[in-house]
């Protein structure tokens, strides 16, 4: 990845195929699933530096379920 802090584990991203919701491949390809959950990251407040909160962020993992391999993850 272009950017380390936008990582996200393996483990969780296990975890959002586990309890995540289960939709069709946006794209329309065969075998492709999607599945979307909230995550919780946490940021730097750039107001006051040194503190930090936790933001809202949704998971994205497209998956192919014959071999369970993941094609993509994003989070906005």
């Amino acid at each position: 990845m272009q950017n380390p802090g936008r990582y996200v584990p393996l483990q969780i991203q296990e975890k959002a195929i586990r309890y995540g919701r289960r939709m069709p491949d946006p794209k329309k390809k065969p075998e492709l699933f999607r599945y979307e959950t909230e995550i919780y990251r946490l940021v730097e407040n750039k107001q006051a530096k040194g503190t930090y909160y936790y933001k809202k962020y949704t998971l994205e993992v497209l998956v192919r379920e014959k071999d369970w391999t993941i094609s993509h993850f994003q989070y906005f």
